[in-house]
């Protein structure tokens, strides 16, 4: 029977922002591509309103609509726009997080579908120390 796993996302910092490098540490497993799915998003909305003291610009620096994304935010939080992208997400409410998630078009899991005769890989462990040095998993 298949399996979809949700994978952590191992994510590097290149001097500017986060970016995705790689599917990470396994999370957990389901049977339905939509219960997957659905856990999936939680887990995301837990790690954006866990995020500490990350600001904005860490994870929209380089998207191709960083001005629509920091003026949609601006005045979702009513907040001036030149200040937006140093805004701090720490302590978001679920509301607060999803509206960020979308308008930020954040994903901190991967979804890997496994099939029978697949085994469930930590992707995370496959990677040398040195790799996983530069790498972050945001957690839950």
């Amino acid at each position: 029977m298949t399996e979809y796993v949700i994978h952590k996302a191992a994510f590097f910092w290149n001097d500017d922002c986060f970016s995705e490098h790689c599917t990470g540490s396994f999370v957990a497993g389901y049977d339905s591509l939509e219960e997957a799915k659905k856990n999936k998003e939680i887990l995301d909305i837990e790690v954006i309103q866990n995020l500490g003291s990350e600001s904005v610009i860490h994870f929209v620096m380089g998207d191709p609509d960083i001005k629509e994304i920091l003026q949609s935010l601006s005045e979702y939080f009513n907040v001036d726009v030149t200040e937006i992208a140093d805004f701090n997400l720490a302590g978001l409410t679920e509301e607060e997080a999803v509206f960020v998630k979308e308008k930020m078009k954040l994903s901190f899991h991967n979804i890997v579908e496994y099939t029978d005769d697949e085994e469930i890989r930590d992707f995370y462990a496959d990677i040398s120390e040195d790799e996983q040095s530069d790498l972050t998993e945001f957690p839950e």
